[in-house]
């Protein structure tokens, strides 16, 4: 048996094109506290993905390296894999607005995968503008009008909790 820490887990993290046998990808320990960041990298059919897995809650985190492999893939299917990742986001949004909006059958109820999700993923240095944007989006208001609404709530809320009134 071997030891999880011994230096066959070191990754080599080769180049997609490298395929000789020196060059497959091997499990590297994150070490504790490491600020590990994802990556990946497209090349035509084919995508290199780095990311961390634990086998358990409290586990080690190990970097792992895949090569996949989307040859043949049809359209149809591509779209059937994503769709998991789009009904996440939108269960995600949905739940964090108010409990009428998530309750309205008109919330959300058609979504640009494009302008909202792949765009909005990618400009993410600011998440509370892109939420501002997509719910103003939704509701047909514009961005400035939702953070408004938004604000206002928040006063009133803040209005409304019992004070020190000493």
């Amino acid at each position: 048996m071997t030891d999880q820490n011994t230096t066959l887990l070191q990754s080599s993290n080769p180049s997609l094109e490298d395929n000789s046998v020196a060059a497959k990808p091997l499990l590297r320990l994150i070490p504790e506290g490491e600020n590990f960041s994802t990556a990946e990298e497209v090349r035509g059919d084919k995508v290199r993905a780095v990311f961390a897995l634990r086998r358990h809650k409290n586990g080690p985190r190990y970097e792992k390296v895949v090569d996949y492999d989307f040859s043949g893939v049809t359209r149809e299917q591509l779209i059937l894999l994503s769709l998991y990742h789009v009904k996440v986001w939108t269960q995600r949004v949905l739940r964090a607005t108010s409990p009428e909006d998530m309750l309205n059958p008109q919330t959300l109820s058609s979504v640009d995968v494009l302008q909202d999700i792949v765009q909005g993923v990618r400009r993410s240095g600011d998440p509370v503008g892109a939420a501002f944007r997509t719910l103003a989006r939704q509701f047909g208001i514009t961005e400035e009008k939702a953070r408004e609404i938004f604000h206002g709530v928040v006063t009133q809320e803040q209005q409304d909790e019992p004070g020190d009134n000493t």
